[in-house]
C-alpha cells in the first residue's frame, strides 16, 4: 500500500504549552480518522531525505513557523521535488505554509498580509467552484475555520482557481489542475490547539492592536474545517486504486 507523505516544513512545537499538545503531523492524521499506517513522515528542515515520489499516493505540505520570505537553504531542494511531484499528478494538499509554498512554486508570489495577522475561528466563504470540487464535498456554502497567518498568497499562480475566500484573505483556498490544492486555513487545528496558540503569541498579537479576549472569545469547534481532511484522505484513496488499475492494464 502507498502512503500518504506528510512533508514538515517546521514544528508547533515551539512552545512548551504547544508541545504538550502534539504536532502538525498528529493533528493531521488525527483530522484524517486514518490509522497512523497510512501515512510517512519527512521533515526536510532537518535534513531528511524525500521519498521517491512514485512510492507515495498523496501528499500534505504543513505549516510552519518559518516564514517562505526567510528562504530557509533546505526550501530549493523541497521546491525542485515538488514540480517533478506536481508532473506526476500526485494528489497535494498545502496547509498554511504549505499552501502559501505551493503557489510561490507555481508562479505565485508571497509576502505580508497589509491587513496584518488574522488568527483564531473566522468564517469563509465557498466558490462556485469549491462546490463542485472533491475537496470539498458535502461543505456547506459557508464554514468557520481556524487560522494564524500574517503571511499570505498576495498574488496566485497562473492556473490557479479560487475556492474559498472571506474580506481579510481573498485567496483562502485554491486548486490547480484538479490535484493540488493549498489552504491558508488549519483544517487540523481544533479550540484547544488554537487558544494555546493565541495565548502563547499574545505580546506580538496586542503589539499589533488585536483584542485578545475577542479573539479567544470567539474561538468554536470548526467540524467542516476538519472535514476536508477527511475528503483530501478520500482522494488519495482513489488515486491509489485508479494507478493499480493502470499499472494493471499495462502489463
Amino acid at each position: 500500500m502507498k502512503k500518504i507523505l506528510i512533508l514538515k516544513t517546521g514544528t508547533s512545537a515551539f512552545e512548551p504549552e504547544l508541545a504538550k499538545l502534539g504536532d502538525f503531523d498528529d493533528w493531521i492524521i488525527s483530522g484524517t480518522g486514518a490509522e497512523d499506517n497510512h501515512f510517512i513522515i519527512c521533515s526536510p528542515f532537518k535534513g531528511e531525505e524525500l521519498p521517491l515520489a512514485e512510492n507515495i499516493s498523496g501528499i500534505i505540505i504543513t505549516g510552519s513557523p518559518t516564514m517562505i520570505t526567510e528562504k530557509p537553504e533546505w526550501l530549493k531542494s523541497v521546491s525542485e521535488w515538488l514540480m517533478e511531484s506536481f508532473a506526476k499528478k500526485i494528489p497535494t494538499l498545502g496547509i498554511c505554509f504549505g499552501h502559501q509554498l505551493i503557489a510561490q512554486v507555481l508562479g505565485g508570489k508571497v509576502g505580508f498580509h497589509k491587513l496584518g495577522t488574522e488568527i483564531g475561528t473566522v468564517t469563509i466563504n465557498l466558490s462556485h467552484t469549491a462546490l463542485k470540487d472533491p475537496l470539498f464535498c458535502n461543505i456547506p456554502n459557508h464554514i468557520k475555520v481556524d487560522v494564524v497567518h500574517s503571511q499570505s498568497v498576495v498574488k496566485l499562480p497562473p492556473e490557479a482557481e479560487i475556492l474559498t475566500y472571506n474580506d481579510h484573505e481573498p485567496h483562502h483556498a485554491f486548486v490547480i489542475n484538479s490535484h493540488i490544492w493549498g489552504v491558508q486555513f488549519h483544517p487540523e487545528f481544533d479550540e484547544e490547539i488554537t487558544k494555546t496558540i493565541i495565548n502563547v503569541l499574545h505580546k506580538d498579537l496586542a503589539a499589533e492592536g488585536l483584542n485578545i479576549q475577542a479573539i479567544l472569545d470567539i474561538v468554536s469547534y470548526t467540524p467542516y474545517s476538519s472535514a476536508i481532511l477527511k475528503n483530501f484522505f478520500n482522494i488519495t484513496e482513489r488515486f491509489n486504486k485508479l494507478r493499480i488499475i493502470q499499472q494493471r492494464n499495462q502489463r
